[in-house]
C-alpha cells in the first residue's frame, strides 16, 4: 500500500467499552514512511453512532495527503 507515493500501512480496530450498556466503536489509523519521518494518523471518536462520518473523514484525509519536498 502507498499513500502520496510513500510506503504505508493501515489498520482498524474495535473499542469495546468496559460497561455492557455502552456500544463498541471503530477506530482507524494509517502510517506513512517518508525519507524524513514516519507519520501516524488516527481518526476516531467515542461516539458509536459516528462510525460512518468518521470513516468518511478518514478516507478524505488519506486521499488528500500530500508531502512537500
Amino acid at each position: 500500500m502507498t499513500i502520496a507515493g510513500h510506503p504505508a500501512a493501515e489498520m482498524g480496530y474495535t473499542v469495546s467499552p468496559p460497561t455492557a450498556h455502552d456500544e463498541s466503536f471503530r477506530r482507524r489509523m494509517f502510517t506513512v514512511v517518508t525519507p524524513d519521518a514516519t507519520i501516524m494518523v488516527g481518526v476516531g471518536g467515542d461516539n458509536p453512532g459516528a462510525d460512518e462520518r468518521t470513516r468518511a473523514l478518514y478516507d478524505r484525509v488519506k486521499s488528500s495527503l500530500r508531502f512537500a519536498s
